[in-house]
């Protein structure tokens, strides 16, 4: 499995068996940030954590509930800080694009 930010992305150009007219995936105008690429492979390793823990806590004690609920937790704060980062850094390539105005995009991060 390659492990790079953008493996699983979909970038210029249609893929083979790909009708673009209907696959928004596969657009010939899809462009994704390198810092866009880098927090989508972020959510996508919580996902996969948080799909784990969802899967110990069918089987696991009442003792062990509480420390994989307070994880889960703790991987929903994650995800909502890294999706608020993602759409950032989406704000901010449409404004070095050229697509929204400068003052327009938060540039804190």
């Amino acid at each position: 499995m390659d492990d790079s930010p953008l493996a699983n992305l979909r970038f210029h150009g249609a893929q083979p068996g790909c009708d673009a007219e209907s696959e928004a995936s596969c657009s010939a105008g899809a462009y994704v940030s390198n810092e866009e690429a880098s927090l989508i492979k972020t959510l996508l390793q919580i996902r996969r954590e948080a799909d784990a823990v969802r899967s110990q806590l069918e089987t696991a004690s009442p003792e062990g509930r509480a420390e994989l609920e307070a994880r889960l937790d703790q991987l929903r704060s994650d995800w909502k800080r890294m999706s608020a980062r993602r759409d950032r850094a989406g704000t901010r390539k449409m404004a070095m694009l050229g697509h929204i105005p400068w003052h327009e995009a938060d540039w804190s991060d």
